[in-house]
């Protein structure tokens, strides 16, 4: 690819943001950090004392190593997650329990933040969880 020499200066500029593609400027991505799925919802019937498992996968979508560590926002006391540091590709997906034990029929809300270790960015995933009859 040929590349005019006046923008040389904008594609380092994009290459140092992180802004470009490989085939772009021949620049290496750092990591970047996905989540799925973006948001979690799950139900339980009222009495019940089983907890609800669901699970956020965590993944580096460009280069490089991805340290990641997530809380619940809130700290619900319904709402429990293990592990809650990792590497992405390497560590366990992280676990929410929900847990229905005591809750009245209702919804109840909270939000899991993950976040790149390194403090470049972090993603939400609202967690909803029913209580019905």
């Amino acid at each position: 690819m040929r590349i005019l020499p006046r923008l040389l200066p904008l594609l380092s500029a994009l290459c140092l943001a992180g802004a470009c593609t490989d085939s772009l400027c021949g620049c290496t991505l750092g990591p970047m950090l996905h989540i799925t799925p973006d948001s979690l919802l799950d139900s339980a019937t009222v009495g019940s004392t089983t907890p609800r498992v669901m699970t956020i996968e965590v993944m580096n979508e460009g280069g490089g190593e991805l340290r990641w560590r997530a809380i619940i926002k809130h700290a619900s006391p319904w709402l429990s997650m293990a592990p809650d540091t990792g590497t992405a590709g390497v560590t366990p997906a992280p676990q929410l329990h929900a847990n229905p034990t005591g809750l009245a029929v209702g919804s109840y809300r909270d939000t899991v933040v993950v976040e790149d270790a390194s403090g470049t960015g972090s993603l939400q995933v609202p967690v909803e969880f029913r209580i019905h009859q």
